[in-house]
């Protein structure tokens, strides 16, 4: 249970808070656990280009599943160090323009250019296509045991010139990227 406390406990916090704009809710939905963790996760990340209190902005790329919740989430943020704004990007420059670059699983059939294109600037990406962060991504979500999880590839990150802080990196499955043929 040591891991409820510090990162853990900062996303529980967080999430409540912007849960509790929905009422009494029973169970947060996948999508809200997604979008509670985007916004911490530009709490334990250093971007060498950013300040401490520069704003941070999340990008979305391909087909929107989180409507107005990102937003939300943003706004009733328990533990706000660090500004959010969220965009909508449709192309590749735009996206170049974020820090946190979330992939939607609409752009399955270009990742490999999208993380070619995003892998080494200065974004943390993530998504939940399966197999993302094995696949070269940073941050993928899965679902494990009816919960959102997530696994980091530390090497994409090192590659993006991004620190992970070790306190995230607890909570994580640490993956490898598959090898790929002639690189």
């Amino acid at each position: 249970m040591a891991l409820l406390r510090g990162v853990a406990r900062g996303f529980l916090i967080a999430f409540l808070a912007s849960a509790s704009m929905f009422g009494a809710a029973p169970a947060p939905t996948d999508s809200e656990v997604k979008a509670a963790f985007l916004c911490g996760f530009a709490e334990f990340v250093d971007w060498p280009s950013l300040g401490r209190s520069d704003p941070v902005t999340i990008g979305i790329l391909g087909r929107d599943t989180f409507g107005p919740l990102l937003e939300e989430t943003v706004k009733n943020r328990a533990l706000q160090t660090r500004p959010i704004v969220v965009r909508r990007v449709s192309t590749l420059p735009e996206a170049l323009r974020c820090q946190i670059v979330y992939v939607s699983a609409s752009e399955k059939h270009n990742l490999e250019e999208t993380l070619r294109a995003l892998g080494r600037a200065n974004i943390l990406t993530v998504s939940d296509i399966e197999e993302f962060a094995e696949r070269g991504g940073m941050i993928g979500f899965r679902i494990e045991e009816k919960r959102v999880r997530f696994s980091v590839n530390t090497e994409a990150a090192d590659r993006a010139g991004l620190q992970i802080s070790s306190r995230l990196l607890k909570l994580a499955r640490l993956v490898p990227a598959k090898a790929k043929g002639g690189d």
